[in-house]
């Protein structure tokens, strides 16, 4: 059984969001499309996401030689579990979606936090002579990105997405921008509609 999980990084409503409403046509034709496979929702904004601050740090420097777990402080213990569960279900399912808006030339911060739980030297990636080398080969994932502006299609938030997976070893990434509604607000309407015509085509082969 095939697994999709679906991340957003968006604290509006669908309705007032371009992303979050061409996502959820998205969703509506995958499952549509593919009946058999599973869906995870999740938004970051609605979940506790650990900074990878001191205390992180510390933690799995003790625990990388040999200490127990239980030997770590109560906010440490809850940073590591919270962490890893996010990792494991990532890990845990075959496809992705990832939903941002455009926030200040990059994507919301929680959207950075929550790929740095994705991060693990050893378990989603390993260091080799020739640099770093993925281990989380044969997925893939799909961007979908709205934006008020006009980038053609590459902000540099697409950029920071491709580069973290494609460390982790997810090299098969699209990305589908929907943009220039704030620029063009005239069009806004027509923009957001081809958003959704073009998600739900894109649905159709994930």
């Amino acid at each position: 059984m095939t697994k999709l999980l679906v991340i957003k990084a968006n604290p509006n409503k669908t309705e007032d969001s371009f992303g979050l409403t061409v996502g959820q046509a998205f969703i509506e034709a995958y499952k549509a499309a593919h009946p058999t496979d599973t869906v995870t929702e999740i938004n970051l904004f609605e979940q506790c996401i650990p900074e990878i601050d001191g205390n992180m740090l510390a933690a799995r420097g003790v625990l990388a030689q040999g200490t127990p777990f239980t030997d770590l402080s109560a906010e440490q213990q809850k940073q590591i579990v919270v962490s890893r569960t996010l990792l494991e279900q990532f890990m845990d399912h075959d496809k992705y979606v990832f939903i941002t808006p455009l926030w200040n030339l990059t994507f919301p911060a929680r959207m950075k936090l929550y790929l740095d739980t994705l991060c693990v030297a050893g378990t989603t990636f390993r260091y080799t002579e020739n640099g770093p080398v993925g281990l989380l080969e044969g997925k893939k994932a799909l961007h979908i990105h709205a934006a008020g502006g006009i980038y053609n299609g590459e902000t540099y938030a697409t950029r920071i997405l491709h580069d973290i997976l494609g460390l982790i070893g997810i090299k098969d990434v699209q990305t589908l921008c929907i943009e220039g509604h704030h620029a063009n607000p005239d069009k806004a309407n027509d923009i957001k509609e081809k958003g959704k015509v073009d998600a739900t085509t894109i649905a159709q082969q994930f």
